[in-house]
Parts: structure tokens; sequence; C-alpha cells
């Protein structure tokens, strides 16, 4: 697994509110597309060096603030640009996400729950 960590305040401009009970890690705002595409970049790199699935945590970040025109939809569309890249999809969190999602009949079959 590769964590991917930034933490040299590129995104503190994206901080949505402090994660409550991990010291020095924030809900970040996943629909703005410097985020996205960071992301992406990211998720390209890690295929590259063979990965082959992706291990999504946090996806509460829906349910925390999905108040926020357009949670919903970024969130899958960040799911979907990592089932383009043919590798398999864990999320790890996210219930509310998920629950919507099965609902909506939106989940790719690549997404393990």
């Amino acid at each position: 697994m590769i964590p991917i960590f930034v933490t040299d305040g590129r995104f503190d401009d994206l901080k949505l509110g402090e994660y409550e009970g991990w010291d020095g890690e924030f809900w970040v705002d996943i629909r703005n597309r410097r985020w996205k595409d960071f992301i992406y970049e990211q998720a390209q790199e890690i295929v590259k060096l063979g990965a082959d699935g992706f291990f999504v945590d946090n996806l509460d970040v829906y349910g925390n603030y999905s108040e926020k025109d357009g949670m919903f939809d970024s969130a899958l569309e960040i799911l979907s640009h990592l089932a383009d890249l043919k590798n398999d999809i864990v999320i790890n969190g996210g219930d509310e996400f998920v629950t919507k999602a099965m609902k909506d009949g939106v989940l790719d079959k690549t997404v393990f729950l």
C-alpha cells in the first residue's frame, strides 16, 4: 500500500475541518479541481509502480460534508477515474456515500466494499 500524505501546505486552502482523533489530519474539499487532478496524477504514478488496486480511505468526507453541493458527484468522479485505470477499488469508510451510490445504482463492478 502506498499512502498519499500531503504536508507541504499546497492544499491548506482546501481544508474543510480537522479529522477528529487524528492529529494533523484534515478533511479536504474533494470537489476542488486541483485536488482531483492531484489524486489522478498520484493514481497514475501508483499504477506505473505496479499497483493492481486502490484502497480508498476516508470517503466518509461525503457523509460529513454532504450538505455541500457536488460532494457526492465529486466522490463518484474520483472513483470512476480510478476505475478507468483498470484496477480494483476497495472503499474503507464512507457508509453514507456507499449507501447512496448503491441506491442510485452507480457503483462500478470493480468497487469492493
